[in-house]
């Protein structure tokens, strides 16, 4: 059975990506969005982690510019999204301006209504 090489690669760079590079090594890794997985403002919830909340394979399983410690677990700070300094563009959210599915895509203190709108005083 043969395999054509662009299948073969790209089930090799899935495997790396799912065996995951070891504290700091995935510094170069960015998210879909573009955001460089140890950016503060790099967002990944960590609830959905395979390995349990805040365990971790690599540095893209941790929330903003938190890192996978060696012993598996997300160490460091957190996005804090509902800071007034909290910055975003919510003209650039996926379901358009000012819509949002969590705080962080927010500005400000501005918080992310049931209704996904941002809501509240932006700075």
């Amino acid at each position: 059975m043969s395999t054509h090489p662009s299948k073969l690669s790209g089930a090799l760079i899935l495997a790396f990506a799912l065996a995951g590079a070891r504290c700091g090594d995935s510094q170069s890794v960015t998210a879909d969005s573009g955001v460089a997985c140890t950016a503060p403002t790099y967002r990944w919830n960590e609830s959905t982690n395979a390995a349990g909340p805040s365990r971790c394979t690599s540095d893209c399983q941790c929330d903003g510019a938190r890192r996978c410690d060696t012993d598996g677990n997300c160490d460091g700070t957190a996005r804090d999204c509902l800071a007034p300094s909290w910055s975003w563009d919510e003209s650039t959210n996926d379901g358009g301006p000012n819509r949002c599915d969590d705080a962080c895509q927010c500005d400000g203190a501005r918080t992310c209504s049931a209704a996904g709108v941002c809501q509240g005083t932006a700075r």
